[in-house]
């Protein structure tokens, strides 16, 4: 194979490469949002059965501040290891939360 055609299946190789490294890096960014949202949903249930069952309906807009501080947070870094840590991070509080909300929704009952 003369050297032309090597440099055009390296250059090849490369385009093909670059896209996929970023689809994959998206990919794991989008697999933790669609995590996050899931918690948030369930999250946002619970707050409504404790509502009801307490008649307190003074909670605070906990979804609002979690993204609020997702994307600060994420705004501050491009690091891909850095960003999953933070959406673990953020993923960690939601799971707390929920916990507790099931909790006070078992003492209520």
């Amino acid at each position: 194979m003369n050297k032309s055609k090597k440099i055009f299946i390296g250059l090849g190789l490369s385009v093909v490469t670059i896209p996929l490294f970023a689809f994959s890096l998206v990919s794991c960014e989008s697999n933790l949002r669609i995590k996050l949202n899931s918690r948030l949903k369930k999250n946002k249930s619970l707050r409504g059965k404790v509502e009801t069952k307490t008649g307190i309906n003074n909670f605070p807009t906990f979804e609002k501040d979690i993204r609020d501080e997702l994307a600060n947070r994420l705004a501050t870094t491009s690091d891909k290891t850095e960003r999953k840590n933070i959406f673990n991070d953020i993923i960690k509080k939601v799971d707390e939360s929920n916990q507790n909300l099931t909790l006070m929704k078992e003492s209520i009952d």
